[in-house]
């Protein structure tokens, strides 16, 4: 027998199908695409979304168990530590200087001190905050941002402004609801 095809006898052990070698280009094309976004990391955007959700549920968190406890709860600001916390208050109580609260005069010394709920910004943002309040951070106070009530109102009546770049948020309170609410810009 004559052979018309002697290369491709030869070479027929060692050539890919059409079927393999889309299936390594895609598994290469998988990995580089989970490698660039790996090594990446956060865009500005994601940054800024992730800690409004952040603020949003600490603030929700703070609102929920100011009901479930049934006394105010207050949202502070800390410019030194660059943080949120929340602090139970109570008529009769006290703050006391590590942000815990403490009955005036009780004798039960028993009693466990109330936790501290903490939420700390990143260094990348800053924080603003309506006419007034700048004058209270200066001086190295602590800001009341929002006073949460155990029948699920609020008060306070700063605007709090987070800004990363060019990017900003800006934060009010619902008096009726309690609720945080979000706007991209300064009402006025």
């Amino acid at each position: 027998m004559i052979d018309f095809f002697p290369r491709r006898r030869k070479a027929a052990g060692k050539v890919f199908t059409l079927i393999e070698l889309v299936v390594a280009i895609a598994i290469v094309a998988l990995t580089l695409a989970i490698a660039v976004t790996t090594l990446r990391g956060e865009s500005p955007a994601q940054k800024m979304e992730r800690t409004v959700y952040e603020i949003s549920a600490f603030c929700a968190r703070v609102r929920f168990r100011s009901a479930e406890e049934g006394r105010d709860w207050v949202l502070k600001y800390n410019l030194e530590g660059r943080n949120f916390y929340a602090v139970a208050v109570d008529e009769e109580s006290e703050e006391n200087p590590d942000g815990t609260a403490g009955k005036k005069g009780a004798d039960d010394s028993d009693a466990p001190p109330l936790p501290r709920l903490d939420l700390k910004l990143d260094k990348s943002f800053t924080f603003e905050t309506e006419e007034g309040a700048e004058n209270q951070l200066a001086n190295g106070e602590e800001l009341d941002v929002f006073r949460f009530f155990p029948d699920g109102g609020a008060s306070g009546s700063h605007k709090l402004v987070l800004k990363l770049g060019g990017l900003q948020k800006v934060f009010h309170i619902s008096k009726l609801t309690g609720r945080v609410m979000i706007d991209e810009e300064l009402p006025n």
